[in-house]
């Protein structure tokens, strides 16, 4: 369920994550991001690294004519120059003025949030950049009640 919408700023970040590219119908797929997630997780180990903020999956492209999206599911890092690991890429998202929803409640119910932004965008004529950004700031590592999971999503604006 959203508890609000707004507009604002969405802070320059790093990320370390694991770039792939999907069809649609594998968004919901819990496997992806599980082995995405697992390799992060062993890397972060092996390197000593910390992550900065919560998981998160960041949404590059998603075109609707050939139903593929670009994303990474991520952590935000801080002091990384490079990565040591093919498999895990380095990346920047840009500091951009944002529409940002705040979820709560079971990651099924994802797609509602992303269709109410959506609503809000159209209604607020707002042009987006094409970044899609999901923190999941409580998730099932630490709450195991999906009716307290929160996610924030943030649409970047052109």
């Amino acid at each position: 369920m959203v508890t609000s919408i707004e507009q604002a700023t969405f802070l320059k970040r790093k990320y370390l994550g694991v770039k792939q590219t999907i069809k649609f119908e594998e968004v919901s797929n819990k496997e992806i991001y599980a082995n995405a997630y697992e390799l992060l997780g062993k890397y972060f180990a092996e390197e000593g690294i910390i992550p900065s903020g919560p998981a998160t999956t960041v949404y590059f492209t998603w075109d609707m004519e050939t139903q593929i999206s670009k994303m990474a599911p991520s952590f935000p890092v801080l002091g990384i120059r490079k990565s040591n690991d093919d498999a895990v890429k380095l990346f920047d998202v840009p500091e951009s003025q944002a529409v940002v929803a705040h979820h709560e409640g079971d990651y099924a119910t994802l797609k509602d949030a992303h269709e109410e932004m959506m609503a809000y965008i159209k209604e607020n004529n707002i042009e987006m950049s094409g970044f899609a950004i999901e923190e999941y700031l409580v998730d099932p590592n630490t709450e195991p009640d999906s009716s307290k999971w929160k996610t924030d999503i943030w649409y970047l604006m052109k």
